[in-house]
């Protein structure tokens, strides 16, 4: 009984973080369109800089697209030189990722 309780939590789990995942796309598309039309780069052409130098949003077809595409966002909006539109996120990002909990 209790391999199915965790089993079925374990799935439970991987589907929130998939959900979530897959939510980032939508968030992503806001945030760019308001930090192109409002003016927040420092330079022009910042933000397209910085996404040609990420590349594409990855895939998130399991948990580890999921954990990949968690931290491409995270490169995103706290890219070098700084936006100074988002608190810092990356040293969260990479804790979570190094103690496994992403």
């Amino acid at each position: 009984l209790q391999v199915n309780d965790s089993q079925e939590s374990a799935e439970e789990s991987l589907q929130a973080v998939m959900n979530f995942a897959v939510g980032l796309e939508p968030l992503v598309e806001t945030w760019t369109k308001l930090v192109e039309n409002g003016g927040w780069q420092q330079y022009s052409g910042q933000l397209r800089r910085c996404l040609e130098e990420i590349g594409p949003m990855p895939r998130a077809t399991n948990c580890q697209g999921a954990v990949d595409r968690a931290l491409w966002v995270g490169a995103l909006i706290n890219p070098l030189p700084g936006l100074g539109v988002a608190s810092e996120v990356r040293p969260s990002l990479l804790l979570h990722v190094a103690q496994g909990d992403a």
